[in-house]
């Protein structure tokens, strides 16, 4: 039995050895040949094949090409592209979550804000994408800012017009606005820094405006260098294959030229303006018929603002305008105009007023305060300017306005000033005024 058994494993045994033998040839063979081709390039079979069909996104290849400009998806939108972009900043790269396309449901309020602010739709896009990655419930962060495009509550209370910080549509309204307003504010640090305009405004959108104005340009932050660096990435090689440089421009090629429609105060939407729009003309005395002319600058205890300065005396018009021409009785103070908050100095004024609701444009009015950013080309780089609009000239390309402590200290003057040259009219709704 233990002779019989032996023999039977070394017939086995050799079995085993004459097939591996005559099986290894052909084993190798087929590696040569690349016997795993297949499974080596199925990521490269076009999706839904057939000619003409759009190659399946392939995340994480840096060196995958870009659909060619125009090259329609199977929804017939332009094709995305999911390729990494390497870069000094991140090494893994950067993407685009949304392949440089736009979301359907937001691309007309992307384009709304571009014209807006003024700046092209390809560049909010990678914004968007930079601040939150297209996610419209995106939490607070570290500095409680949340929503799609990253508003602190403060900020929120002034350019959300009532809607929740959680609507996508609202929140892209805001940055549009937002957006317009910051450009305006930065122009003297843009025309001084050389530096492109667009990066000092996203710049001045990360870090505040103070950064940019006292760093005269790009701060020296690394959060904010990367936060520009991360846009222009996104921008040059996402959105703007789509969408071009254009201002209003769109996924189809063309450019929207159509007027951006108001949207009532506590209402989401897109909107040109802020606020309400009913307002109709206002009016002024004309002269120097401040009550106070004279004084020596200090605290005024009736109105919370300085004697003979420029924001006690657009309050006298303000409660002038309203029906509170008893200088002991004003209706509005710099304490009262909104609850939680001050009008503060002058370049304060347009943030104060959006938060009441009341209309903030750039249409000039004959009453309307007449609003300087803290830089602006005519006002205190510190605590900017409010004056009064006198007159409106040409058809409405040119101003007159009354103002204190401006051209002479602490005393009345007028100034005729391009009306391109105001940051913002700050408007009394005709429901406020005297009738």
């Amino acid at each position: 039995m233990e002779t019989s058994k032996g023999f039977g494993w070394f017939l086995a045994v050799v079995a085993l050895v004459l097939v591996g033998v005559i099986s290894f040839p052909f084993l190798l063979l087929i590696l040569l040949l690349g016997g795993t081709t297949t499974d080596a390039h199925a990521e490269c079979v076009p999706a839904g094949g057939g000619k003409g069909s759009v190659q399946a996104p392939v995340q994480g290849q840096p060196d995958s090409k870009p659909p060619a400009p125009g090259e329609k998806g199977p929804d017939g939108r332009p094709a995305p592209y999911y390729g990494v972009i390497p870069v000094d900043y991140d090494d893994k790269g950067e993407t685009s979550g949304v392949g440089g396309l736009i979301p359907q449901e937001y691309e007309q309020d992307v384009i709304d804000a571009s014209k807006v602010s003024g700046i092209p739709t390809s560049w909010i896009a990678a914004q968007i994408e930079a601040e939150s990655r297209w996610n419209a419930g995106l939490g607070p962060n570290e500095a409680n800012a949340s929503g799609l495009t990253q508003f602190t509550a403060e900020t929120w209370a002034t350019y959300g017009h009532g809607a929740s910080q959680s609507d996508g549509h609202a929140s892209i309204r805001a940055m549009g606005e937002y957006l317009r307003d910051l450009k305006k504010q930065l122009e003297p640090t843009i025309q001084s820094s050389g530096q492109d305009w667009k990066d000092v405004v996203m710049a001045g959108y990360n870090a505040g405006p103070g950064g940019p104005m006292q760093y005269g340009g790009i701060p020296p932050y690394e959060q904010t260098q990367t936060y520009v660096k991360r846009i222009h990435v996104l921008h040059d090689h996402f959105y703007k294959r789509v969408y071009g440089d254009e201002v209003g421009g769109k996924s189809d090629g063309s450019v929207d030229t159509a007027p951006v429609q108001n949207a009532p105060a506590g209402s989401g939407g897109s909107n040109s303006g802020s606020g309400c729009s009913g307002y109709s003309g206002g009016s002024t005395s004309g002269n120097d018929d401040y009550p106070w002319k004279g004084y020596v600058e200090g605290p005024n205890p009736i109105t919370g603002a300085y004697y003979v300065n420029c924001t006690d005396f657009s309050l006298w018009r303000l409660n002038q305008q309203v029906g509170a021409t008893d200088p002991q009785k004003p209706k509005y103070t710099n304490s009262n105009f909104v609850n939680g908050r001050v009008l503060g100095n002058g370049g304060d004024w347009a943030d104060t007023w959006r938060a009441k609701g009341w209309p903030v444009d750039n249409t000039p009015e004959v009453g309307a305060m007449a609003h300087f950013y803290a830089g602006a080309p005519g006002a205190s780089a510190t605590y900017g300017h409010i004056a009064v609009v006198k007159e409106v000239k040409d058809d409405g390309k040119t101003v007159v306005i009354e103002e204190y402590n401006a051209t002479t200290p602490h005393a009345y003057g007028t100034r005729q000033l391009p009306a391109s040259n105001i940051s913002n009219y700050l408007h009394i709704p005709d429901s406020e005024k005297k009738k």
